[in-house]
């Protein structure tokens, strides 16, 4: 069985991630040579975590950077 590892939308259903997707689907070959049908079950904590450039807290905004957080302050 193959399971959707991206949201795929047709005109009849929308298959979620971990969702079993028939292999009859229109598309289906071209799905599963760009990664979102998988023959894996879907296994979240797999997923990349996506994290903002800067975040701001009471004033002070912390840049993302390559090493880490760096501080600047937004007060005179």
């Amino acid at each position: 069985m193959a399971y959707a590892h991206a949201v795929i939308e047709t005109s009849d259903h929308t298959y979620k991630r971990g969702d079993e997707v028939p292999s009859d689907l229109e598309g289906y070959d071209e799905l599963v040579d760009a990664g979102s049908i998988r023959d894996e079950e879907y296994d979240p904590s797999e997923e990349p975590t996506q994290h903002p450039d800067f975040v701001e807290i009471d004033g002070v905004r912390y840049v993302k950077t390559g090493e880490g957080a760096e501080e600047t302050s937004n007060a005179v």
